[in-house]
């Protein structure tokens, strides 16, 4: 009895953390990032709770859990990219703080789930995704101020023009990962429908037109369908060539053949973000590793993929999108998520924000690896129900 009380106890410990680390990065982006305002101790309070939640996970682990190929992927490529980094920072005479700064921020996420998805049972899990949609979406409307939700406001949305009074770059990443998860997990509608609508508030287009096919493609297809490593080769080869495409295609002697494809100018495709490339290039930036294009001009390019490619050259491109395509889970449901990441990778940034990323990997992680459930999340659901030895030990089946 005192052994499972001590586990319990863990457990519940590991749910605080978790709930902790959304609650003040939903509250500190919400009332300081977004209005711009400088309060460090409380901006980076949950690096902390991110921290302390690994120190006290890792004692905990067992030697080989789930997602741990995935996590030496990620290690393994974001120290790839470090020493690439450093040649060309020694190369060129100058080391970047920013470089550390960034490679640390990818890191957390890999790690952090590792300790957290092998230490916490999947209804302590769903119960930490229910809670942070909760907070993640009271923070939004924080956000946006309660008086903005009007009805003329909602009258002024324009999709085609990507204008509504209520897109948030904050809450955007939080909303699409939640709504990933809840329209898979979607026993309570009620969570599943507000993930949802918190998706098309944030308005972000291409989370947008994801949010629907996520929502609508459980009822037309079999979203658990195993995919052969051979598509993984192909999506991986796409992406490598569409960010060489891409960058070519934003470049400015390319305005006449890109509106000629796209039937619209590259400022009004990219949200002006062609002019930045067009900045960069012109203020003569030469590749000196990860993180060192905000470093150097101050500005970010607001398009990650290409953003590697020009800091780390090809080589690092390659290897960021070998290693990061090595946690695209095992079925469709995860290979679409991934998809819709590196296209927002080619298209906009969303890389460096770790938490994000932390909620991205949990998905993945859950539908690829915790197909078994407690016994007591399972009748909930209203599923078959199990049947539990004499130990009054918890069954388990496969969804």
């Amino acid at each position: 009895m005192t052994k499972i009380i001590k586990i319990n106890r863990y457990i519940n410990f590991n749910v605080i953390l978790f709930i902790l680390i959304y609650f003040s990065r939903s509250i500190t982006d919400a009332i300081f990032v977004s209005r711009g305002i400088e309060s460090n101790i409380w901006i980076n309070l949950k690096y902390f709770f991110v921290l302390a939640a690994i120190l006290f996970s890792y004692p905990k682990l067992k030697r080989k859990g789930i997602f741990l190929k995935e996590t030496y992927s990620i290690i393994f490529t974001i120290f790839m990219l470090l020493i690439i980094s450093i040649f060309l920072q020694i190369y060129r005479g100058k080391i970047f703080v920013a470089t550390f700064e960034s490679c640390f921020k990818l890191l957390l996420p890999p790690i952090y789930v590792y300790c957290f998805i092998n230490t916490t049972s999947f209804e302590d899990i769903y119960k930490c995704m229910s809670v942070t949609l909760i907070f993640s979406f009271f923070s939004y409307i924080l956000e946006i101020g309660f008086a903005n939700f009007t009805v003329s406001n909602f009258k002024s949305i324009n999709f085609r023009a990507s204008y509504s009074p209520f897109e948030s770059h904050f809450a955007s990443g939080t909303s699409i990962a939640l709504c990933v998860f809840f329209s898979y997990y979607r026993q309570n509608k009620v969570l599943s429908a507000l993930s949802f609508l918190f998706v098309l508030l944030t308005f972000k287009r291409l989370s947008v037109v994801f949010a629907f096919c996520v929502f609508i493609l459980p009822h037309l297809c079999n979203v658990n369908k195993p995919i052969s490593p051979k598509k993984k080769k192909y999506l991986i080869v796409f992406f490598i060539s569409m960010t060489l495409i891409y960058y070519l295609l934003l470049l400015p002697q390319s305005s006449i053949l890109f509106e000629r494809l796209f039937n619209m100018p590259q400022r009004e495709f990219t949200m002006a973000r062609n002019t930045i490339l067009k900045n960069l290039l012109n203020s003569g930036y030469e590749s000196s590793g990860l993180g060192t294009i905000i470093a150097i001009t101050h500005k970010d390019l607001e398009m990650d993929l290409i953003s590697i490619l020009l800091e780390t050259t090809m080589l690092g491109l390659i290897i960021f999108t070998l290693g990061y395509w090595q946690c695209a889970g095992n079925n469709f449901y995860t290979y679409l998520y991934m998809l819709f990441q590196f296209t927002n990778l080619l298209t906009s940034h969303s890389l460096s924000n770790s938490f994000n990323w932390i909620l991205a990997f949990i998905c993945i992680s859950c539908i690829s690896y915790k197909k078994k459930m407690e016994f007591r999340h399972i009748k909930r659901l209203g599923l078959n129900t199990i049947i539990s030895n004499k130990t009054n030990r918890t069954h388990f089946i496969n969804l």
